[in-house]
C-alpha cells in the first residue's frame, strides 16, 4: 500500500510485462495439450509450487515454493524456503531461488533434488501474468509483525503492522520488504502467499490462457490440483 493511488501501469509492470521463459520445454497448461506425459512421475508423487515475481530491479525471483504431498485422502502442503542453499552446477547461484534463474521450473526442481535426494516433484510455476489471471481482484490477508517500507525506483510502498488485505498486484514489493523481517515474519509471509496461490490454482487451473508452467500434462495435473478440493493441511504446522 503505497503513499497514492496504484497506477494502472504500475500494476501492469508488475503483473504483465515480464515474461518467464521456460529454458526446457514445459507445458502450459490449457494451451500445450501435445505435451508427452512423463512416465517417471508416479501419481503420489510430490509437487513444487513456486511463485515467481519481479524484485525491485524488475528481475523475477522466486518468492514462495510449497511442496504438496498426497497423504490418503488429504494433500499436505508444507513451505520450502526459496533461500535454501542448493549448488547449482555450472553457474554462481547457490540458492533454490537462484537454480530457477539459470534453469526455470526444470532447474528449480534439478537444485531442490539436491536438498532432498530421495524426491523427485514435479513442477509449476506461477508468474507476474498467471499471478494477476488467476488473482484478479482478490487480495491476500497478511499479518505483518513490523511496518514494511519498499521504494521501487518510482513508487514508495508503506505496509503498517498488522492484519492487512494486500491486493495482488502489490505481492511483489511487500515481499521484497520482508526481507529485512525477521526469519519468522518472512515464512508467515510466505505461507500466507503460498495458501493463496493453492485457493488460486483450484480456481483457475482449467482456464484456458493462463499461463501456468509445469512439465505435468494437464492429465496429470488436475488429480493432484484437485487434492486442493480437501482441506489441504499445514505439514509443518499441523505435525
Amino acid at each position: 500500500m503505497r503513499g497514492g493511488a496504484l497506477s494502472a501501469a504500475l500494476v501492469g509492470a508488475l503483473l504483465g510485462v515480464v515474461v518467464v521463459v521456460a529454458i526446457v520445454a514445459a507445458a502450459v497448461l490449457g494451451v500445450f495439450p501435445g505435451a508427452t506425459a512423463r512416465e517417471d512421475v508416479a501419481a503420489d508423487s510430490p509437487v513444487l509450487s513456486a511463485l515467481v515475481l519481479p524484485d525491485a530491479e524488475g528481475i523475477l525471483t522466486v518468492r514462495a515454493i510449497d511442496r504438496y504431498q498426497r497423504a490418503g485422502d488429504v494433500l499436505r502442503i508444507s513451505a520450502v524456503d526459496p533461500l535454501t542453499s542448493a549448488t547449482v552446477p555450472g553457474t554462481s547461484g547457490a540458492t533454490l531461488a537462484d537454480a530457477y534463474a539459470f534453469g526455470g521450473g526444470a532447474g528449480l526442481v534439478s537444485a531442490y533434488s539436491r536438498v532432498a535426494p530421495d524426491e523427485a516433484p514435479a513442477w509449476i510455476v506461477v508468474g507476474p501474468k498467471a499471478w494477476g489471471e488467476l488473482m484478479g481482484t482478490t487480495t491476500v490477508s497478511l499479518l505483518l509483525g513490523s511496518d514494511i517500507e519498499v521504494f521501487d525506483g518510482e513508487e514508495l510502498y508503506s505496509f503498517p503492522a498488522g492484519r492487512l488485505s494486500v491486493p495482488a498486484g502489490e505481492i511483489a514489493p511487500v515481499m521484497t520488504g520482508a526481507q529485512f523481517s525477521s526469519a519468522s515474519e518472512r515464512k508467515d509471509i510466505r505461507e500466507a502467499v503460498g495458501d493463496e496461490l493453492a485457493s488460486a490454482l483450484l480456481r483457475g487451473y482449467q482456464a484456458q490462457g493462463t499461463g501456468i508452467e509445469t512439465n505435468l500434462t494437464p492429465e496429470q495435473l488436475q488429480p493432484r490440483l484437485d487434492g486442493l478440493k480437501s482441506v489441504p493441511i499445514r505439514a509443518d504446522k499441523n505435525p
